[in-house]
């Protein structure tokens, strides 16, 4: 099953071509995009639809491109699935990761409890083999644009399987991954694509190191920068909190001393449906203690039709605090928190300034960061959040938190609660 009717017509030539070289003599009859008869056995290439995947009973499904079938599409999939007398029926799914929320994206989430095993491939497994004249044994390496992947692939993999002599001379140059390869996707190509394309696309589509950032609110975030094992002693901590119609967020974050200070996530509590008692009792409990303040989302000041209390009086009750958000023009503004935050993840010069502990908590703020998108405008993405949008709730209190703390203590805030 394919992703889209031109993936289809793609299938079946890759297909043709394929049978036709290698299995001939086990055809029976031309291989058709319908149907191919081969080894006793029967092959059909369905685009994904509802009609496509309702009635046929297969021992073998495989999904290609899978973060473009809609979700309800690829369940449905599943039901064509029949086992038979020593063919027991099995799945395989193929993708790039477009996307952290994407179908793909939640199949590797819920891996291996799910009972799919996962493998990574990249450019340097289907790479054809850099020729001699062309690396020099190294020496023409450093100037070569796959140089510094190609070089770092090979030293990976001296580091995990134990070889990589290359036959090279003694004094040679380190030589790049792609002299010991004998792939199908030339080196030619893949340097026209280093030489033409972003370098977030590269790590996405060709490198496989993380989903495609294309369209996100904060495209230069990338867990194997921002991650870390864990933070600094001895710096001020906030809590941070969100509340929408259905979810409550309240993040912990920790802050050097200076208005641009580096700046650490500590933990994560991203719950469902309950009460604000339910969720003060829960950070009342929790073993951060001394928070230096407490921040959250200025729609707290609204009064609730049934208690006549703001939200922000009722958690800071709780709490036994005073819950503070700032409510002038600037600080209310989206896209300049936005930018706020943005600076703290990809400053102009220097390593990033905020950094997430890798705790299983965290994991949530890792993705939502991944997954928060811009609008879509006749297909284009422009420079504005998606609003609304299932992971807005932690970048939200994120940026609460950045308002609050990076801007001019001269300007007015309100503080409120018990």
């Amino acid at each position: 099953m394919s992703g889209s009717a031109d993936q289809a017509k793609n299938l079946y030539g890759y297909w043709n071509k394929w049978v036709s070289t290698i299995y001939p003599q086990q055809l029976h009859g031309a291989p058709l995009i319908a149907k191919t008869k081969i080894n006793g056995g029967k092959l059909e290439i369905l685009t994904a639809s509802q009609k496509s995947v309702r009635g046929p009973k297969v021992q073998r499904l495989y999904i290609d491109e899978l973060d473009e079938v809609d979700a309800e599409l690829v369940e449905a999939a599943l039901s064509m699935l029949a086992t038979r007398p020593g063919k027991p029926a099995r799945t395989i799914y193929t993708s790039t990761w477009h996307r952290v929320g994407g179908s793909m994206g939640k199949l590797m989430d819920t891996i291996p409890g799910n009972g799919v095993t996962r493998h990574l491939w990249n450019i340097w497994e289907c790479i054809s083999q850099c020729g001699e004249e062309r690396h020099e044994h190294g020496r023409n390496c450093g100037e070569c644009p796959l140089g510094t992947d190609c070089l770092a692939a090979r030293s990976q993999r001296i580091r995990t399987v134990g070889r990589g002599d290359n036959g090279t001379p003694r004094d040679a140059q380190p030589v790049g991954i792609a002299a010991e390869r004998h792939g199908i996707f030339a080196v030619e190509d893949a340097i026209k694509r280093y030489r033409t394309l972003s370098r977030a696309t590269i790590d996405a589509e060709y490198l496989c190191k993380r989903p495609s950032p294309a369209g996100m609110v904060y495209p230069a975030f990338d867990p194997h920068k921002h991650c870390v094992d864990k933070a600094p002693e001895r710096l001020d901590v906030y809590r941070t909190i969100d509340w929408g119609y259905r979810t409550f967020v309240c993040l912990w974050i920790a802050k050097g001393k200076g208005v641009d200070a580096p700046v650490w996530l500590l933990d994560t509590y991203k719950a469902e449906d309950g009460t604000l008692k339910q969720h003060a009792d829960y950070i009342n409990t929790h073993p951060i203690k001394n928070i230096k303040a407490t921040f959250c989302d200025p729609a707290g000041r609204q009064h609730n039709d049934q208690t006549g209390r703001t939200n922000m009086a009722e958690m800071g009750g709780y709490l036994g605090v005073r819950i503070r958000c700032r409510v002038d023009r600037r600080s209310t503004d989206v896209a300049n928190g936005i930018k706020l935050v943005t600076n703290y993840i990809d400053p102009a010069s220097g390593p990033p300034k905020f950094h997430i502990v890798d705790t299983p908590a965290n994991r949530a703020t890792v993705k939502a960061l991944q997954s928060y998108e811009n609008m879509k405008v006749n297909g284009i993405y422009i420079d504005k959040v998606k609003d609304p949008q299932e992971f807005e709730h932690i970048p939200d209190a994120l940026r609460y938190f950045f308002i609050n703390t990076s801007q001019s203590t001269a300007m007015t805030d309100i503080p409120t609660g018990s």
